[in-house]
C-alpha cells in the first residue's frame, strides 16, 4: 500500500497491487481459521457475523476518512492505509497466540491455545476423523460451486449496476448513496439479525440469504427511480447479512481442524474468482441482452444457490462426515486466574 502511494511506473504499480492481493488473500482464510479454532461450534455463526460487522464498520468509517484525506493528496491516503495495516500486524504478532491444533505458542499463552478433544467422542469417531484432500470431499466441492454461482450474481451489484444506472441517467452520487445504505444496514442490523437466525440450522440461513439476494436482484430488474434502487439494496443486503456468516461457519465446521485454513481458502478463492469473472460476464450479458436479462439471471442464480445450500447441508453425509465431526465441538479450555486450565 505504501508503494502504491509513492510509485508511478506501471510495472511498479502492478507489482505493488499484486503484493496487496497476495497479502489480502493470505490473511482471510488464516483469520477465519483462527476464529473457528477458538470459538465453540454453536457460537461460530455469531462470531463470524461479528467479524463481518467489524469489517463493514471499518469500511464505513474509512470511506469518510478517505474523503477527508484525499483533499491532501492520494499519497497520504495510501500511507495511512499502510500504517493501519502495519499496526494490525503488530497487534496480531504481539497479542494473538497460535491456534492451530498441534502447535503451541511461547510463554503463558501456551495453555490458552490447547484445543481439547471432547470426552463424548467415541473411539470409532476418533478413527473417522482423518483429513482427506479437498477435491475428494464431493459435498464440499458442490458447496463451493454453488458459492461461485452465488458470488457471480452478487458481484454484479458493483460494476454492472453502475453501468445500468449511468445508462438510465442517474448520477454517481446515487450510486454512492446505495453503497452507503448497504454499509449502514450491515452495521445496524447484522448483529441482531444473526442472533435471531443462529438459533436455527445454518442451512436455513443460507437458503434465506440466497432467496433475499435473488429477490433483491429481481427488484433491480424493475428499478428506475432512486426509491426502487434503495428498496432493492435493502433486500439484497439482508441476504448478504444472512449468507456471509452462515457460510463461513459451515465451511469452518466442515473442515478438519488441521485443514480449516485450506477449506476457508478455497471458499475465499470462489469469491475471488467471481470478483474477476463477474465484471467480464456481466458486461458481456449487458452488451448482448440488456439489464433485464442480467438481473433476471442473477435472481435465478441467487435463489438456486440458496436452495442448493439448504439441500446439501441437510444430507446425512454433510452432517455426519468425518470432517464435520472434526470441525465442531472443540472449545478452548477455561483458564483460571492462576494461568492453569480448569
Amino acid at each position: 500500500m505504501a508503494a502504491l502511494g509513492l510509485v508511478q511506473d506501471r510495472t511498479a504499480v502492478a507489482a505493488a497491487t499484486f503484493a496487496v492481493g497476495v497479502g489480502t488473500g493470505v490473511v482471510r482464510p488464516a483469520a477465519g481459521a483462527a476464529l473457528a479454532d477458538v470459538v465453540h461450534s454453536v457460537d461460530r455463526q455469531r462470531a463470524f457475523a461479528l467479524n463481518y460487522w467489524a469489517v463493514n464498520a471499518g469500511m464505513a468509517v474509512s470511506a469518510v476518512l478517505a474523503g477527508l484525506m484525499v483533499t491532501q493528496g492520494y499519497t497520504l491516503l495510501f500511507l495511512a492505509d499502510a500504517g493501519t495495516t502495519l499496526l494490525c500486524a503488530l497487534v496480531v504478532l504481539a497479542k494473538v497466540p497460535e491456534t492451530l491444533p498441534g502447535h503451541t505458542a511461547p510463554g503463558a499463552a501456551r495453555a490458552a491455545v490447547v484445543v481439547q478433544k471432547t470426552s463424548r467422542e467415541s473411539e470409532g469417531a476418533q478413527e473417522m476423523r482423518k483429513a482427506v484432500p479437498i477435491r475428494q470431499d464431493r459435498s464440499f466441492v458442490l458447496f463451493i460451486l454453488l458459492t461461485l454461482l452465488f458470488a457471480l450474481a452478487f458481484e454484479q451489484r458493483s460494476g454492472s449496476l453502475a453501468m445500468v444506472m449511468a445508462a438510465q441517467g442517474h448520477s454517481p452520487r446515487l450510486f454512492s448513496l446505495l453503497n452507503g445504505v448497504n454499509a449502514a444496514l450491515v452495521v445496524v442490523v447484522q448483529i441482531p439479525l444473526t442472533r435471531l437466525m443462529s438459533r436455527g440450522p445454518k442451512g436455513r440461513a443460507l437458503w434465506a440469504g440466497g432467496t433475499f439476494v435473488g429477490a433483491g436482484f429481481a427488484l433491480t430488474a424493475f428499478a428506475g427511480s432512486p426509491g426502487m434502487y434503495v428498496a432493492a439494496v435493502v433486500v439484497w443486503t439482508l441476504g448478504e447479512m444472512l449468507q456471509a456468516p452462515a457460510a463461513s461457519a459451515v465451511v469452518a465446521e466442515r473442515a478438519p481442524a488441521q485443514q480449516r485454513g485450506r477449506y476457508l481458502g478455497v471458499y475465499a478463492a470462489a469469491w475471488s474468482a467471481a470478483a474477476f469473472l463477474g465484471p467480464i460476464s456481466g458486461g458481456w450479458i449487458l452488451d448482448q441482452w440488456g439489464g433485464t436479462t442480467l438481473w433476471t439471471l442473477c435472481a435465478v442464480l441467487g435463489g438456486a444457490a440458496g436452495c442448493g445450500w439448504l439441500l446439501i447441508t441437510r444430507t446425512q453425509d454433510f452432517r455426519t462426515a468425518p470432517v464435520v465431526r472434526e470441525g465442531g465441538g472443540t472449545p478452548l479450555p477455561r483458564i483460571t486466574t492462576d494461568g492453569n486450565r480448569a
